[in-house]
């Protein structure tokens, strides 16, 4: 859509740093936990708004390469393969550095309720924390 391919590779990997950032902060409050789902949803319709018209926001690497494959069309496709981890990756880092051991990841969940506890092994159960 004219736009330069190093605008559209940040553009993905902000996009994606940006929601991995706010589920891993909404993850680490015990008072956000309960909002996670919420602020994903405002997240991910804010990244399909901005990001649609800039290159298509798929939001997910499956779901840009299955229709590629079906259509043998690989223009591009680096690109969420690449840009997409890149910005996982550098909000992980991003999130250990500004934490420096004050804050952990509660549990692995997205939706908290108290009655189905977390899958993950060694993790603290949210709603049993001291506030």
């Amino acid at each position: 859509m004219g736009y330069p391919l190093w605008y559209v590779f940040i553009a993905e990997v902000f996009m994606r740093f940006m929601l991995v950032l706010s589920i891993f902060i909404f993850l680490s409050h015990n008072h956000l936990l309960r909002w996670t789902p919420v602020m994903v949803w405002l997240i991910v319709a804010t990244m399909v708004w901005l990001g649609a018209p800039i290159y298509g926001t798929s939001l997910n690497i499956a779901r840009s390469i299955g229709p590629a494959l079906l259509a043998w069309s690989w223009q591009n496709q680096w690109l969420y393969c690449i840009a997409s981890p890149l910005g996982a990756i550098v909000a992980v880092k991003v999130f250990s550095l500004i934490t420096i051991g004050e804050r952990e990841l509660l549990t692995g969940k997205l939706f908290h309720v108290p009655n189905y506890r977390c899958i993950f092994k060694n993790v603290k159960v949210p709603h049993l924390a001291k506030h």
